[in-house]
């Protein structure tokens, strides 16, 4: 039995997804406020009681919050300004590595498709076209909060499988 190209595509790339290749792999948060010890530690205490968090890294003298997320995990704002809010420590800046691929939205918008997450994509003036559906490693700045959410990327690089079938960046 011969699939059709577009059918077997899908199916290779839900494959991809459930395998844990698209997700958001890692978020770095600028702070104003994270400079307190008490603060430090409550809020870790916080971001790994989170789902999908591993790994949580706080740097006191820089003021800035690694989060490591777990394959298919569920990456939200929302969540980590509800952390952060009631210790009044604000967020200031995201830097999202995540991989996944760009999906072109009926209404003509980008969005990030990570894993579970679909977060809306702005990618920089004359950027290359991007065919969409292919698997990518992207970093770039999460802006706004709430309706206004958007991820502002900067790299761009093509994910390919290394002679020993692991992903290469």
């Amino acid at each position: 039995m011969v699939l059709p190209k577009s059918l077997l595509t899908a199916a290779v790339m839900a494959f991809l997804e459930v395998a844990g290749f698209a997700q958001v792999d890692k978020v770095e948060i600028l702070t104003s406020g994270i400079s307190c010890g008490v603060c430090a530690a409550v809020s870790e205490v916080q971001f790994r009681r989170m789902e999908g968090v591993g790994k949580v890294t706080i740097s006191l003298p820089k003021e800035t919050i690694t989060l490591e997320y777990r394959p298919d995990a569920r990456f939200s704002v929302t969540a980590l300004d509800g952390v952060l809010e009631p210790l009044k420590v604000y967020i200031l800046r995201i830097r999202m590595e995540a991989r996944g691929r760009f999906e072109r939205c009926p209404d003509g918008k980008m969005v990030l498709v990570a894993g579970r997450n679909r977060i809306p994509a702005q990618l920089r003036e004359g950027a290359a076209t991007i065919p969409q559906g292919m698997q990518l490693f992207v970093q770039g700045l999460i802006t706004g909060r709430g309706e206004t959410t958007e991820y502002k990327v900067g790299q761009i690089r093509i994910a390919e499988k290394g002679s020993n079938g692991h992903e290469t960046r």
